[in-house]
């Protein structure tokens, strides 16, 4: 986790799949939004975005969601 310019929160998580399927992908990303609202209600602050780093052999692969672009966060 870390802190933005604008004073909100970023969770990032680093996975080392190397193949990642699409219903992997969502447990993921449902992960993470658990951790924000965590976050949030223990902090009272607000974590803005998450971010998935997948570790590969000699490269990253980076993949970002913002808080506001999910409709539903009580997946």
């Amino acid at each position: 986790m870390y802190r933005e310019d604008n004073g909100t929160l970023v969770i990032a998580d680093f996975k080392t799949d190397i193949s990642v399927t699409q219903e992997r992908m969502s447990s993921y990303w449902r992960q993470l939004y658990t951790y924000a609202r965590m976050v949030e209600r223990i902090t009272g602050q607000t974590v803005s975005e998450l971010v998935l780093i997948f570790c590969l052999a000699g490269e990253a692969e980076v993949l970002r969601q913002s808080r506001q672009s999910r409709a539903d966060d009580d997946l």
